[in-house]
């Protein structure tokens, strides 16, 4: 079991208040899905003060041979279990960067990797800041500035206020897989970054 937070409102690492929190975060629905659960050891808490994307591919002489990746090339919130995604999206643009490499070989192949995997994670780095932002006492310092976080902001809580209602006729109908919340939390983990039109 996880609970996470942002905005310094910690959870609980006592096992009995966590187990609090829980029931009011779940509702009426944890003693049952948790009779037979066995906690292998107490909570432990992990707290990250602050998401860096660093740009690298800016520098004007950087290091042949050296590339940067993971969470020392940019480390996300992990609330949002985006970390892994993000570092295949990486390993992924990074085999495909060495074999245009081979087949064409340019110079600067460094730099050019860093800046086409600043391409690949910036649609996950921008939907984790745009969602951070959305907690008091979140603030972004940046050179360059995230626009059009407010509108988005107010999308997503129109889509979270409203996701739940829908989630329910379609629990209804049997397409529990198809549920709005279910898409949102596969969006934020970027597990499903795909958009469609119905």
């Amino acid at each position: 079991m996880i609970i996470g937070n942002i905005g310094g409102q910690y959870p609980p690492t006592d096992a009995a208040a966590f187990e609090q929190r829980l029931a009011v975060v779940i509702g009426p629905y944890l003693p049952t899905l948790l009779q037979d659960a066995q906690p292998l050891n107490d909570p432990r808490g992990y707290r990250i003060p602050v998401c860096v994307r660093h740009h690298f591919e800016q520098m004007e002489e950087w290091p042949t041979g050296l590339l940067v990746m993971g969470d020392a090339f940019c480390n996300f919130d992990p609330i949002y279990g985006q970390g892994m995604s993000v570092a295949a999206i990486e390993a992924e643009t990074l085999a495909r960067c060495l074999h245009e490499q081979q087949s064409y070989p340019h110079p600067g192949f460094e730099r050019y990797a860093l800046q086409r995997m600043q391409e690949a994670i910036a649609p996950a780095w921008w939907l984790s800041s745009v969602s951070d932002l959305n907690t008091p006492g979140v603030t972004y310092t940046g050179s360059s500035p995230l626009r059009g976080v407010r509108l988005i902001q107010l999308y997503l809580d129109l889509y979270l206020k409203y996701g739940p209602v829908l989630d329910r006729e379609l629990i209804q109908k049997g397409m529990l897989g198809q549920t709005y919340m279910l898409k949102n939390f596969l969006m934020n983990g970027t597990a499903d970054l795909t958009t469609r039109s119905d």
